[in-house]
């Protein structure tokens, strides 16, 4: 993503001012969702090969970035119509849908509540809602880091005072990530306001959508979308760095340019020389 080529919009939606960066010609509009604690930069180099011939919006949620950080609101529904909203006002009926980690978590919600908005949805490195018990649980401890991050008033402070906690969030799925590119995602997060949005994006987690899908609260529901695919990340461990995942899946397979089936991996070759470009 250059500076010659995009342009950094702020859309009102749902009583909040949002940031999206748009670039790309005219093709068939694409939205993209981050994951935590990052932002909309942190699709840059995905961007670049998807703008050559599609229009291309990457939205930072609401607290993350440079978008509006309420006290409230960080519950997937809430944040999902925030989306909608802001859909709304960039006059885009219809879009192709990428998200990351978290963004991955919310398309779900998002592809639940309104399937006719999207042409595609890809989760990159995030778990669907279906995920039997027996293959959910023995995963659980790869995520004990949560437990510094969720909590009212301390997850707040983890985020704000220990830096290298989100260091090391960042850096575990790409460890040679330059200190600057970290430096722009930790020393956002760590402003107060988006410290606590961070701990609520995780806390409303626990409050709503855990309960929600250990009771069964999405067995009845099915995607509507077209061409809805989950992948994992392209190396092993929760790969909070989106530029390798999404980097082979979105620019190679999400809108078919090559072909190949958006569920199957990435040839490990083939992912290394995407990986060493990046």
């Amino acid at each position: 993503m250059t500076t010659t080529d995009r342009t950094d919009r702020y859309v009102q939606a749902n009583g909040l001012h949002f940031h999206v960066i748009e670039t790309g010609g005219d093709g068939p509009a694409v939205l993209l969702l981050h994951g935590f604690p990052q932002h909309a930069y942190a699709w840059r180099h995905v961007v670049a090969d998807l703008s050559v011939d599609h229009r291309v919006y990457a939205l930072d949620l609401r607290g993350a970035g440079r978008s509006d950080a309420p006290r409230d609101g960080y519950d997937s529904r809430t944040l999902a119509t925030d989306v909608f909203a802001v859909l709304d006002a960039l006059n885009l009926p219809v879009v192709h849908l990428v998200g990351h980690e978290w963004g991955g978590w919310l398309g779900f919600h998002l592809a639940l509540a309104g399937p006719e908005r999207f042409t595609s949805f890809v989760a990159v490195n995030a778990p669907h809602p279906w995920l039997p018990h027996r293959k959910l649980l023995p995963q659980m401890w790869r995520f004990w880091y949560t437990a510094l991050l969720e909590y009212p008033v301390l997850g707040a402070w983890v985020i704000r005072s220990r830096p290298g906690v989100l260091r090391w969030l960042l850096r575990r799925g790409r460890p040679g990530l330059p200190g600057p590119d970290v430096d722009v995602f930790v020393n956002v997060a760590r402003e107060p306001a988006r410290a606590r949005a961070g701990q609520q994006l995780h806390w409303q987690f626990v409050l709503h959508d855990m309960p929600r899908r250990i009771l069964g609260g999405y067995r009845r529901q099915q995607l509507a979308v077209q061409r809805p695919h989950v992948l994992p990340p392209a190396r092993p461990g929760p790969g909070h760095a989106v530029e390798i995942s999404p980097g082979v899946v979105v620019v190679e397979d999400v809108l078919g340019r090559d072909g190949a089936d958006p569920a199957d991996q990435v040839g490990v070759e083939r992912r290394e020389r995407v990986v060493e470009a990046l």
